[in-house]
């Protein structure tokens, strides 16, 4: 789609609409990102599960977390690309009882979820 613009002013897209940036936006969608995330240590027994989902919702990010058979937890996040790292950045943390010895973080490909669940 060609559109004859003045000088200076360029095209943003935003949630599918075709908007000039000096015009008043209410609301600019953030690009959508997803992640995987790891957790080892001693991370199951702890309440690690609901301490990422608690700050998973309160970020506004979707996807699930689960323990693994090997003791280590395991999620896959979408959202706000800051907010996924205020999120990985609470799971070096971590609750009161747990003890973080390593998180891995990798890009993946995006997927469908509209809230944030544990899985079992």
């Amino acid at each position: 789609m060609d559109i004859d613009l003045p000088d200076g002013l360029k095209v943003v897209k935003v949630s599918k609409k075709l908007i000039l940036p000096n015009l008043l936006v209410t609301k600019i969608m953030p690009i959508k990102k997803a992640v995987s995330i790891t957790v080892q240590g001693k991370v199951q027994g702890v309440g690690f599960r609901y301490f990422v989902k608690s700050n998973a919702k309160r970020l506004n990010l979707v996807g699930f977390v689960k323990n693994q058979k090997d003791g280590s937890l395991y999620g896959e996040i979408i959202g706000n690309e800051d907010n996924i790292k205020k999120l990985i950045a609470l799971c070096y943390k971590g609750p009161l009882l747990s003890q973080i010895v390593e998180v891995k973080v990798k890009d993946i490909k995006l997927f469908e979820a509209t809230q944030f669940v544990i899985l079992k």
